[in-house]
């Protein structure tokens, strides 16, 4: 299965000329029968989680709109149900 969020970054630059990474945020993250859900136990961050299940922190933001909680905070409360999408790994 091809991962649905390969391309999740582009390159922008700066007027300086200085090229950074921005993240690409779609939309709606797909939802599929391989998902899984998980109940935080203390305080968890986005980025963490993408790490632990996706090997790759900058991924947080897939888990962050599955589960409607895109607004800048990394930071999850104790006893959240939290989605977690597949991304085709």
């Amino acid at each position: 299965m091809a991962n649905k969020y390969l391309s999740d970054l582009q390159v922008e630059k700066t007027d300086e000329g200085k090229s950074y990474y921005t993240t690409i945020i779609p939309s709606q993250v797909q939802r599929d029968l391989f998902e899984f859900s998980i109940v935080t136990r203390g305080i968890q961050r986005f980025d963490n989680l993408a790490y632990q299940y996706y090997k790759d922190a900058s991924k947080w933001w897939i888990i962050a709109k599955a589960n409607g909680m895109v607004d800048g905070n990394l930071f999850i409360e104790p006893g959240a149900r939290i989605v977690i999408p597949s991304i085709g790994l």
